[in-house]
């Protein structure tokens, strides 16, 4: 059986959802982020906060943070190397 999973804490929804390049060939090539790892993209990157700091805002463990915000980097970086829409989802 699994564990059940910990509610985790943002604090609010983003401003902008969908991000694309201006000359759009994938259309259709749409990466979904869940808004967990943009609150993660958010405080360690936007807001200079460590992992730890993060996890502690979030009410999360740190290597749950580790993880969120590796899957948050990898979707950023996909979008911009193969210029694919990346749009934010609620869960």
């Amino acid at each position: 059986m699994t564990r059940p999973r910990k509610p985790r804490e943002i604090s609010g929804e983003p401003c902008y959802t969908h991000f694309a390049p201006l000359d759009v060939h994938n259309v259709h090539d749409v990466v979904e982020m869940t808004i967990y790892e943009y609150e993660t993209i958010k405080l360690i990157d936007g807001g200079c906060f460590t992992q730890e700091q993060c996890a502690d805002k979030m009410k999360v463990g740190r290597t749950t943070v580790q993880a969120t915000y590796k899957n948050a980097r990898k979707k950023i970086a996909r979008c911009i190397i193969n210029g694919c829409t990346l749009v934010i989802t609620g869960v």
